[in-house]
């Protein structure tokens, strides 16, 4: 069973480079939300070394959060002209063959997120703003904006290894009991499930067991014995 399988890195976790031996593409931080520019460009590095297709991960100017709670009103358009401008350099200084949306920002432009219909225009104008760049954005293939990218070929599908799902397709929020699969039978099933239904499955690197979890990934798509 042949999947890609990506990994959030440059972040400033300690798994990067081994994560690198397992994934297929690799969505490295903006040295934005968390890491820094030298980071993210040590980590390009390491990704053209290990020959993983390379992503951009922009996320919002919020590292108190790590680019993972949303903009007050009142912050909103410099937090979504720093992901733009995140976008535009790491484009013109690595040519990335995709994007993918960090944390809030992502969560905002799969429909995940209950926010006020303000944040969600600004959502709506940075997904326009990808698709004019002509580049493929991984997402959760449910929203609205994932469908519309969808429609112009834009769109890489991404599920998610050790999460579980609501039943329209979206991810259960951390705060319900559930929300994170531990059970080692439960995140097998899960992944060769997604493998019917998406392009690409995520292992974030900044999860404490993220090898293991890498490894099972691999297992359930026939790559580990």
């Amino acid at each position: 069973m042949s999947l890609d399988i990506n990994v959030d890195i440059g972040e400033g976790f300690p798994f990067d480079e081994a994560l690198l031996g397992i994934a297929t593409s690799a969505s490295v931080c903006c040295g934005v939300h968390a890491g820094s520019p030298e980071l993210t460009e040590q980590t390009v590095g390491l990704c053209r070394q290990h020959g993983v297709r390379l992503g951009a991960h922009p996320g919002f100017p919020d590292r108190e959060g790590m680019g993972r709670r949303l903009p007050s009103l009142g912050d909103a358009p410099e937090w979504f002209r720093s992901v733009r401008e995140q976008t535009k350099v790491f484009i013109s200084s690595y040519h990335p063959t995709y994007i993918k949306p960090h944390g809030a920002l992502y969560n905002l432009l799969a429909g995940g997120s209950n926010a006020p219909v303000e944040l969600v225009a600004f959502g709506v104008s940075y997904a326009d703003f990808l698709a004019n760049l002509g580049i493929p954005v991984m997402l959760l293939p449910v929203s609205p904006i994932a469908q519309r990218l969808d429609s112009l070929g834009l769109l890489i599908k991404e599920g998610f290894a050790d999460r579980a799902y609501t039943e329209d397709g979206r991810l259960l929020s951390r705060t319900l009991p559930g929300a994170v699969l531990e059970d080692r039978e439960a995140v097998i099933n899960q992944v060769r499930l997604l493998a019917t239904k998406v392009d690409s499955i995520c292992i974030h690197g900044d999860t404490p067991d993220c090898l293991n979890l890498a490894h099972l990934v691999r297992q359930a798509l026939g790559g580990d014995q």
